[in-house]
């Protein structure tokens, strides 16, 4: 009954997430649910439990998130996010837009762009490169995918996304976590996600079907009559973050802030400072709820990792004769999928098996730092089930039978593929 009483919890969790309710007053409401299926005293798994792990996670990773929002809704605002974009798109040729837009979507958020800031800015220049090329709409989805949910937001080292930044706190890695192992999935995830899309381009164009107006198109591109900032400039902030964070080492923070402040003084003749100022607080209103949804699946966990239903569970896996970066692997999806978040599945998986993994790196002397990217590929695995994809797919206006199975094998079964193809490089040594 105890092991059941988790079991209903994540699968109310779960239908929740499925049916747009927030996990901010749902988690706790499940939170009670295996505190008293559980024997937990309710008042104080809540109060105190609950609550530990919902403040300990928003003091490590509050301002991650509420600068992290300034910064894209900044570049997005001064126009450097547009101008990065029309720049690869150029470089790389409209013929090969759907190419062209996986790369633009990379440098965007390996700049620290959020991913949703992304969507907003590249899908006008997606939709004139794909206008001009004659490139079906509904292959947009796929090539988004490609470059924002994979090898930017989960393999390459480095990354400012949350999603390699979380578990740093956890295993006192940083973010250049297993350098060699991320590049070569990287390698794999980008290598796998264009080699798709193409296959799809001639598929479609084998059907002869090209670009169709969207009815969405004329209002959405309306929202993007921004400045644009001069070409050079633009990159700078990327370039900041990125540099501050890995060649400096200096905290995420630290970081994000450092490129706002280079991306105000590049963008300061474009736009007054009175619509900066706005910016940065659209931005910083706009990170909240993702920033406290987050904590709060975090503080479902913590309720959870204190049953000795959960306890007795992990015990038996994690005493399974099979790779223990197997076990993290599976845990993690599982938890993303059910959340329909790879941060707030990340986040379940490290705060209830965080321990745990670290005494298995030390028991297999397996580093830490494969864990950390071994976690990070995971998390990106069965986030993109159906209900993580609504919002994508509503935006450009393109039907699950149309576009998911792009985002599909990109952002679901390749990540998965290149995460066991990751553990068995790192089980016996070869790529660390």
């Amino acid at each position: 009954m105890q092991l059941l009483g988790i079991i209903l919890a994540l699968v109310l969790l779960s239908y929740a997430c499925f049916k747009g309710l927030s996990p901010l007053w749902t988690a706790p409401i499940c939170a009670i649910i295996v505190a008293a299926t559980n024997g937990l005293e309710v008042f104080n798994s809540f109060a105190g439990t609950f609550m530990q792990g919902f403040a300990d996670f928003s003091r490590d990773y509050l301002m991650v998130f509420l600068l992290g929002g300034v910064f894209g809704k900044m570049m997005e605002v001064t126009g450097a996010a547009a101008a990065v974009g029309e720049v690869v798109v150029k470089l790389v040729g409209k013929k090969r837009a759907i190419l062209a837009v996986i790369l633009a979507c990379a440098i965007m958020t390996y700049g620290g762009i959020s991913l949703f800031i992304v969507m907003f800015v590249i899908y006008p220049i997606a939709a004139a490169a794909f206008r001009e090329s004659n490139i079906p709409r509904q292959l947009f989805p796929g090539a988004y995918a490609v470059g924002c949910y994979t090898f930017t937001m989960t393999g390459l080292p480095g990354s400012p996304q949350i999603q390699n930044l979380i578990p740093m706190e956890y295993f006192g890695t940083n973010a250049m976590a297993a350098p060699v192992l991320g590049i070569v999935c990287s390698i794999l995830l980008f290598g796998a996600g264009v080699a798709w899309m193409t296959h799809r381009e001639k598929v479609w164009a084998r059907k002869g079907i090209g670009w169709t107006e969207n009815p969405n198109d004329a209002s959405l591109a309306s929202g993007f009559e921004i400045p644009k900032m001069n070409k050079v400039l633009s990159f700078l902030p990327l370039i900041t973050v990125v540099v501050v964070l890995n060649v400096f080492e200096m905290d995420a923070t630290i970081a994000l802030a450092a490129g706002i402040i280079v991306n105000m003084i590049c963008g300061i003749n474009q736009v007054k400072l009175r619509k900066l100022l706005d910016t940065v607080n659209e931005g910083a209103i706009s990170s909240l709820p993702i920033s406290l949804v987050t904590a709060s699946v975090v503080g479902f966990g913590s309720v959870v990792k204190m049953t000795d239903s959960f306890n007795s569970l992990a015990d038996s896996v994690f005493g399974l004769p099979v790779s223990p970066l197997l076990i993290v692997m599976i845990a993690v999806n599982i938890l993303a999928g059910i959340c329909g978040s790879a941060s707030g599945g990340m986040s379940i998986a490290l705060s209830v098996l965080g321990d745990r993994i670290i005494a298995l790196s030390e028991s297999t002397g397996i580093p830490l730092t494969v864990f950390h990217r071994i976690t990070s590929l995971s998390s990106g695995g069965l986030d993109t089930l159906p209900p993580g994809a609504v919002a994508l797919l509503n935006y450009c206006g393109c039907s699950f039978k149309e576009s998911y199975i792009d985002i599909f094998v990109t952002s679901v079964i390749t990540p998965i593929l290149v995460s066991l193809i990751a553990i068995a490089l790192a089980s016996v040594g070869l790529v660390f």
